[in-house]
């Protein structure tokens, strides 16, 4: 289906639900009749906390922004700055431990006050979200045809053949194949992809007018990414709809997001219109982000420009300027008092910064450069692919081809790009190495040994060598268990956990990827974001050494 087509099927959706019956009507009329000039949402002064053991943990401090209508605010920072928890808390879904402060006003009205009922059907039909992990999103003992029909039949009213045949139409407009046949599936028979793209389905199902997208492409490869995007984009034009994206990619957001607001430690460093913060950013934090970006013009494995030192410890948040422990620029005064949020000579622009960076910086394309991988033949590699085929029966004697003929090679020390579509194989290649799933047939040699051959002891004791970081980080780490103890798991197995070593051992992993062992150590993966998640995963993988 083209663009055009999919965008006029939307908005037959949009009209055709008011004349499914007076109930319809009423259920959305009083939301839609509100607002009719101003701001589509109006956030002041927002403060978002937490009780913790350590005590409270102030995630989103002192927040004020507008969004008009058919505007797209991209909020950017990296894992941990308070994006996720920031929208959360404008759409009101937060667990009981948070304390929220301040003002949210979606079309004039305060969202925290609204009654229960009415906040039932606000959620989907006037703010809805793509959340950034789709497996944990999606509920995994239901169809995905049900997850997508259940709020057109709650909110719109719609009858089974009306919500069937709008499921398959939202399938087919964000790119799912055999739309027919997903509808009958559940979330874990679809590859990480297609779980986020059943996430867009659902978030856009009853035409909402602000659309919050947290991480909306971080699943998807680089063909479907732009493709999503695009296609948010038509719709937000079509259906004059307002959107929120957040992202941890300022290339994403440059070429999307009409403003940017960039967010470090819970707060607001800088704002301002796309072009105008590109051309002249005025926190060091964002420059710093702009300059970790790989560019096009830089050779094949340059070294990426990281920033120093890690995020803030919100519990107890150094004084004065919280980047100030982490930037090129600070003096002695940055320590001494918080910056508040500052204008500049433009319209718009504000940045809390006493001492920004010089303007003279280097512009560049906002790309990652090519690398070259070459097979090759001999002995001299770590592992060996050869002939990989993995088959799955997919029922009445059919078999799924997941993996056909694919061969390739790595030498110590070397990283190979593996890039494909969603679906394409990419992950159920990786798992076949690590004989997760066994392989139909074909070769995997590491470090000379043939894996496919090996015994359940053996290959238990190759893999200690072998380890795998998985694409969705929270569903892999145990909910149940504290980061000190999930990181910790490969050296009980297998003994190494003798007197301080498996403690200074974490420590050191941790450390490695960027999280404080004194603040994380005792935490359980649903208190983290999902960049923080990821970084949990990356520490347990390399635990072993």
């Amino acid at each position: 289906m083209g663009l055009r087509s999919a965008y006029a099927s939307a908005h037959y959706w949009c009209s055709s639900r008011h004349t499914l019956g007076d109930r319809t009507v009423a259920s959305t009329t009083n939301f839609r009749a509100m607002g009719a000039g101003g701001p589509i949402l109006d956030v002041e002064h927002l403060t978002t906390e937490f009780r913790t053991t350590r005590g409270l943990l102030r995630a989103v401090d002192d927040v004020t922004f507008t969004l008009d209508r058919g505007e797209t605010l991209g909020i950017v920072g990296e894992s941990g700055s308070g994006k996720s928890v920031l929208v959360r808390s404008i759409m009101n879904i937060l667990p009981r431990t948070a304390s929220i402060t301040g003002s949210v006003k979606f079309e004039g009205r305060d969202v925290g006050t609204l009654p229960k009922a009415e906040q039932r059907h606000f959620w989907g039909t006037q703010m809805a979200m793509v959340f950034q992990d789709p497996m944990t999103s999606l509920n995994p003992v239901k169809r995905v045809g049900h997850q997508i029909t259940d709020p057109l039949k709650y909110h719109m009213k719609m009858n089974r053949e009306e919500s069937n045949a709008r499921a398959l139409e939202l399938l087919r407009l964000v790119g799912i194949p055999e739309p027919e046949r997903r509808l009958r599936q559940y979330p874990h028979e679809l590859s990480g992809g297609m779980r986020q793209r059943i996430g867009i389905a659902i978030a856009l199902a009853c035409n909402p007018k602000l659309l919050i997208a947290d991480e909306p492409t971080t699943a998807l490869d680089v063909t479907v990414q732009k493709q999503i995007l695009d296609l948010l984009k038509g719709l937000q034009r079509e259906l004059h709809m307002a959107m929120i994206l957040i992202t941890h990619d300022l290339g994403v957001v440059a070429g999307r997001a009409d403003r940017i607001a960039v967010m470090y430690g819970g707060r607001v460093a800088e704002t301002a219109d796309t072009r105008v913060l590109f051309r002249n950013m005025k926190h060091p934090y964002t420059e710093a982000l702009l300059n970790s970006i790989p560019r096009i013009e830089h050779e094949s494995h340059t070294r990426l420009h990281a920033i120093s030192g890690r995020p803030p410890d919100m519990v107890n948040p150094p004084p004065g300027c919280r980047f100030a422990p982490r930037c090129l620029y600070a003096q002695e005064s940055c320590t001494a008092e918080l910056p508040p949020l500052l204008p500049s000579n433009e319209p718009g622009h504000r940045f809390a910064c006493y001492f920004p960076p010089r303007p003279d910086r280097s512009g560049g394309v906002l790309m990652a450069g090519t690398g070259k991988a070459h097979l090759r033949d001999g002995d001299d590699v770590l592992l060996r692919v050869e002939n990989l085929v993995v088959e799955f029966p997919a029922g009445r004697n059919r078999d799924v081809y997941a993996v056909s003929g694919v061969s390739f090679d790595v030498k110590a020390g070397e990283t190979l790009g593996l890039v494909g579509e969603s679906g394409c194989g990419k992950s159920t290649t990786g798992r076949a190495v690590m004989q997760l799933p066994h392989p139909t047939s074909g070769s995997v040699k590491f470090d000379g040994v043939e894996m496919t051959t090996l015994s359940s002891e053996d290959l238990r004791r190759t893999r200690t060598r072998m380890q795998m970081i998985f694409q969705d980080p929270i569903s892999s780490l145990n909910p149940r268990r504290k980061v000190k103890d999930i990181v910790a798991e490969g050296l009980s197995i297998w003994g190494s956990t003798i007197g301080t070593f498996s403690k200074t051992r974490v420590n050191e992993v941790l450390d490695a990827v960027g999280l404080d062992p004194d603040i994380v150590a005792d935490r359980r993966p649903h208190q983290f974001s999902g960049g923080q998640c990821q970084r949990i995963c990356i520490a347990r993988a390399l635990v072993l050494d």
